[in-house]
């Protein structure tokens, strides 16, 4: 177990350095300069053999522009979940995610940026049929739905021109879920990634892809058990300082979730 957490942390370490950035704000904005304000909302129904699961999860965003090339970021969850048990009652439960503190950083490069930060560990860990459907509705928030863990998320992002306007994205960093001092469970290393195409103008902006998340300190599952992935239709329209969006999350995995997970977003820019 020694081994297993310090080759968890030498990996986070490594790739620390390499990548650095995490998605805790919309979509739509991780490539936006300026100060925004934004929320998202994403809704979704779970279903195994007895038990029927349906909620939403929220999120309330800031990015504040400090110079040109940093900003501070913060993101508060909020969750709502409903179990539909057979032959039992139904339990409906809201509760509050891990906050996300951290900064965001563009390079030299175009299209590049780095966010890294901490989630605090306030999610209660007594409701958990609230933050159950959640954990299947949003991967790059998934350390955002744990409770009793501290949260290390990095996640960098490159979004680059094909031509002719259309573009493509790539995303790759690790979340370290670290249990709180009371706490009896292991520390965890994730990799959050994503890769995606699109058409983006002056009006809206529209993309296709994956995302996924793989838990990478656990040595003794396969693959499929150890991933989840998404397929992800996103669109975006830009009324200047406005910028509403819609998501599409398609699981492609076996567990059942019904239909597909809709999401949506909106960001208001403040100043100039």
């Amino acid at each position: 177990m020694k081994k297993s957490l310090l080759l968890s942390v030498i990996i986070f370490i490594v790739v620390s350095f390499c990548t650095n950035d995490l998605s805790a704000q919309s979509f739509f904005l991780r490539q936006k300069s300026g100060t925004w304000l934004a929320g998202e909302v994403n809704f979704l129904n779970v279903s195994n053999d007895y038990k029927h699961y349906s909620g939403l999860n929220t999120a309330l965003n800031l990015k504040l522009k400090t110079t040109e090339k940093f900003y501070l970021i913060a993101e508060l969850p909020i969750v709502h979940g409903s179990a539909d048990y057979m032959h039992y009652d139904n339990k409906s439960e809201t509760a509050i995610g891990n906050p996300f503190i951290g900064f965001q950083v563009f390079t030299k490069i175009k299209g590049l940026s780095f966010i890294s930060g901490v989630r605090l560990p306030a999610a209660d860990k007594e409701k958990s049929i609230a933050y159950f459907p959640s954990y299947y509705s949003d991967l790059e928030k998934f350390t955002a739905f744990f409770s009793e863990v501290v949260g290390i998320n990095i996640l960098s992002s490159y979004e680059f021109d094909i031509s002719n306007r259309f573009f493509g994205s790539l995303s790759f960093g690790p979340s370290l879920m670290i249990p709180k001092k009371n706490e009896y469970n292991d520390t965890e290393l994730y990799a959050n990634y994503s890769f995606a195409l699109g058409f983006n103008n002056e009006l809206f902006k529209i993309s296709s892809g994956i995302t996924g998340i793989m838990i990478i300190s656990e040595s003794d599952l396969n693959f499929d058990e150890r991933t989840l992935h998404h397929f992800v239709l996103s669109g975006a329209v830009n009324l200047g300082k406005l910028l509403p969006g819609i998501t599409a999350r398609i699981p492609m995995d076996e567990f059942s979730v019904q239909g597909f997970i809709l999401g949506l977003s909106l960001g208001l820019r403040l100043g100039d």
